[in-house]
């Protein structure tokens, strides 16, 4: 059996009757689905659920990984939402990868952060990358610097088309730290749009390059070439 002491949970098969479209057939017009015992561990797939309440074949939006099995029954992972995919060109950042990276870079610089949320420079193209963070009160990043410079490698590393484009198309990244209170005003703002409060999932990219207009920019440093 999977090691259940990592990441993951059972799809709640007693719940609805899913169906589960592979990686492969994302973009074709009728999509060929897999049943729950049929997924394969390891790869990616959008859900179709069926329920009781009233869906039917109701795609979720989620992208999620299947880890393994519990007897029968997958054992599945959130990794992204579907068309929650970052682009300056064509490298196909997900939230997935730049979740693993800001983990990362939390626990190299003893970074305490409200929240995150990577987004794309307007009005450029290729755009760079901006890095939004807002540190908790009383925390500071002394050398910013140096923590964009890891955020860059560490995406090279995570994300081997990033790496690829990052070398002649894609510019380098900014970080922008955000003046405190910001996300709460974002969260505030999706509830304000009827998105209830407990099933706020808030995102730590987005393609609106709108998305954090209007909040205040306390500090943006831009990426050395120097050091790309």
């Amino acid at each position: 059996y999977h090691d259940l002491d990592i990441d993951g949970s059972i799809l709640a098969i007693e719940t609805g009757f899913f169906e589960f479209i592979p990686e492969q057939e994302w973009e074709a017009q009728h999509p060929k689905t897999l049943l729950a015992n049929e997924v394969k561990p390891g790869n990616l797939y959008r859900i179709l659920v069926t329920n009781y309440s009233g869906f039917y074949r109701y795609d979720i939006g989620d992208v999620v990984e299947v880890l393994g099995f519990y007897e029968s029954t997958p054992i599945i992972v959130f990794r992204y939402r579907r068309g929650g995919l970052l682009s300056s060109t064509t490298e196909k950042t997900t939230e997935f990868h730049v979740t693993q990276v800001m983990q990362a870079l939390q626990q190299e610089f003893s970074l305490s952060l409200e929240d995150f949320c990577i987004t794309l420079s307007a009005n450029e193209f290729p755009a760079h990358y901006l890095v939004n963070i807002e540190l908790t009160p009383n925390h500071s990043l002394p050398n910013t610097q140096a923590f964009l410079l890891r955020f860059d490698q560490k995406l090279k590393e995570i994300n081997l088309r990033y790496k690829l484009k990052r070398h002649d198309e894609v510019p380098p990244p900014r970080l922008r730290i955000l003046a405190p209170g910001s996300f709460a005003i974002l969260r505030q703002r999706q509830v304000q749009k009827g998105i209830p409060d407990s099933q706020l999932k808030f995102p730590h990219i987005s393609e609106d390059r709108n998305f954090l207009a209007g909040l205040a920019v306390e500090q943006e440093i831009t990426l050395m070439e120097d050091y790309s």
